[in-house]
């Protein structure tokens, strides 16, 4: 299974570095996995 905790926070981190980097669709799509596993897990 894994941390899944862990990837989501993992992925939030990662979409603020596209963000900065101004990738939005990319932090976008990542921000939106992150909220997923979020929700998945309360």
């Amino acid at each position: 299974m894994g941390n899944v905790q862990g990837k989501a926070a993992t992925l939030h981190q990662l979409a603020g570095i596209y963000a900065d980097q101004g990738e939005v669709a990319k932090a976008i799509a990542l921000y939106e996995q992150s909220l997923e596993l979020q929700e998945k897990i309360g």
